[in-house]
């Protein structure tokens, strides 16, 4: 959702005005802020947001191409995989036979 909110700008609420045009993200602004960017807002400061040898580093693969989808179909990709501490925490559809 804070995705879609950032890039498209809107919102949930009637009648309450968004994200306006010039301070909206582009999808990979988003993206990098909401990845690369997490490890402060879980005070994971260098610890976390990119995969690198020494860092936390969980992942998800998304139903559809975040990149690609239109931008109101952002709000409802969902993870087929999750992976957390190397462990998979959730497996769907062709990935289902992973969580065994």
């Amino acid at each position: 959702m804070n995705l879609w909110y950032t890039v498209s700008g809107k919102t949930y609420v009637p009648g309450q005005e968004g994200v306006v045009p010039e301070q909206r993200l582009t999808r990979l602004e988003a993206l990098r802020l909401a990845t690369e960017r997490c490890d402060w807002f879980m005070s994971l400061d260098g610890k976390a947001g990119t995969l690198e040898a020494g860092k936390l580093a969980d992942l998800i693969v998304l139903d559809r191409d975040y990149f690609k989808v239109p931008e109101d179909d952002i709000r409802s990709l969902t993870s087929v995989l999750t992976v957390v501490d190397g462990e998979i925490v959730f497996a769907d559809g062709e990935y289902a036979r992973l969580d065994d």
